[in-house]
């Protein structure tokens, strides 16, 4: 004869059995919002990456940098008597 179980042991093995479902979730979850952070990090590198190219492509094609103090308000550097 298989021995029986008494109401409370019954009412402990389905809480702990519900206790596992949940952790289950939890850990699902996790697993997700890792996986989603991950992901948006990975595009912010890749945006910045852009930038950082876009910015190298800007200064490749200015032949020079100065500032816009350094131009007079006809458009030519100062000192130049065009």
């Amino acid at each position: 004869m298989e021995p029986q179980l008494t109401r409370k042991e019954v009412d402990i093995v389905l809480a702990e059995q519900e206790l596992q479902g949940q952790l289950a979730r939890v850990y699902y979850n996790l697993v997700l919002r890792q996986r989603t952070y991950r992901a948006h990090l990975d595009y912010i590198k890749k945006i910045h990456a852009m930038v950082r190219d876009m910015e190298g492509r800007v200064e490749a094609l200015t032949p020079f940098h100065m500032s816009s103090s350094a131009w007079h308000s006809e458009g030519h550097p100062r000192g130049d008597a065009t």
